[in-house]
């Protein structure tokens, strides 16, 4: 079976259009394209909690992890001024995206890409005090051609390095993704406000900054999209002087982003266990974290990826994952606009945020 999903999806790209998204946040008028129904459960309707049980992803390669049943206690992370008042008075919202960097994804990136600056013109208009974070499937430093490169690395030097000034963060997994290489990626090293290699709110060209980090490339071949999302919010790599240092705060709404055309058939653990590290990041709160999942969708009827096949029998573990998860919500990687769904999920995340209180 892990065979079959793996072909068909390496190949859904041919059943998605490669229309131009739309914007229908601000004056783009209306959205056009096909979207997947919204399995969004806000927090005044949860009826499914996430497992009790708890990981933590000990390494960041992508092959090799531990689990243990302490929920971490991840303290009071450093942030842009004086301490807020609670829920959306504080005002706080630490966005996290991993994209994965399969070679069928250069559309869906740039789809991704047309939502974004819409989706963050909502939040912006709220003046929230935001952190993004991107990271990718499987983290890599890939230059074929030194010719590539863009800035921060030498034309004439040899592959694979470039002759560039890498860091242990540039390959490890969960890692803020800042020198995205390779065959459709950035090429360069994207230098953000503040020095953090997250985007905060001192960021001035926040649309810029999320293009340098999200265009991530397309030579994946493995994918760890949910072990990304372990590893990128544990207490080791959130730690002083960790590759995300700060991005992960105890007084902030986590929302997290998975796009991904497989169903992630690498990443250690089970959904189950997913779920509890991401109750866990957050102190045990279901209402403190939102999970959006752009993912394929031949393992349900009706689907826009490979429409005249007859879908799997066997669902996603990523669609799994958000099943599992009390505030969560799942669209098509192929419909041709990723606007609405963004649209949609805003007010719950502007809901979540209102009613959040962080723990004493």
């Amino acid at each position: 079976m892990k065979a079959i999903i793996t072909a068909l999806s390496a190949l859904s790209l041919a059943a998605c259009s490669p229309t131009p998204a739309t914007t229908s946040f601000g004056p783009g008028g209306p959205p056009t394209g096909a979207s997947e129904a919204a399995t969004t459960t806000p927090a005044s309707t949860t009826s499914t909690a996430a497992s009790t049980s708890t990981g933590d992803l000990g390494s960041t390669d992508g092959s090799t992890g531990t689990s243990s049943g302490a929920v971490p206690d991840l303290g009071t992370m450093p942030d842009l001024g004086s301490p807020l008042p609670a829920g959306c008075e504080g005002k706080k919202i630490d966005f996290l995206f991993v994209i994965s960097n399969s070679s069928t994804m250069e559309i869906k990136q740039e789809r991704l890409l047309a939502a974004f600056p819409g989706f963050m013109d909502a939040i912006e208009a709220k003046d929230i005090d935001k952190h993004i974070l991107v990271t990718t499937s499987l983290p890599m430093w890939r230059m074929s051609d030194c010719a590539d490169c863009i800035s921060d690395c030498d034309k004439n030097g040899s592959p694979t390095q470039c002759g560039a000034e890498l860091t242990a963060c540039d390959s490890m997994l969960g890692a803020a993704y800042t020198f995205p290489a390779g065959k459709g990626a950035t090429n360069r090293r994207c230098t953000l406000a503040g020095g953090t290699p997250y985007i905060t709110s001192k960021e001035v060209q926040v649309d810029s900054a999320f293009k340098c980090l999200a265009t991530v490339g397309l030579d994946g071949s493995n994918y760890y999209d949910a072990d990304a999302v372990r590893a990128a919010i544990s207490p080791a790599m959130n730690a002083g002087g960790a590759c995300n240092d700060g991005f992960l705060r105890k007084d902030a709404l986590l929302v997290i982003t998975i796009i991904a055309d497989t169903m992630d058939e690498d990443s250690l653990d089970d959904p189950e266990d997913w779920a509890a590290d991401v109750l866990a990041a957050k102190g045990g709160d279901p209402d403190a974290a939102y999970l959006l999942v752009i993912t394929t969708d031949i393992d349900i009827p009706g689907h826009l990826c490979w429409p005249d096949q007859v879908a799997l029998d066997e669902e996603g573990r990523l669609r799994t994952w958000a099943k599992l998860t009390p505030n969560a919500s799942v669209q098509s990687i192929c419909a041709e606009d990723y606007v609405p769904f963004f649209e949609d999920a805003l007010s719950t995340i502007l809901e979540l945020c209102e009613s959040f209180v962080p723990p004493g």
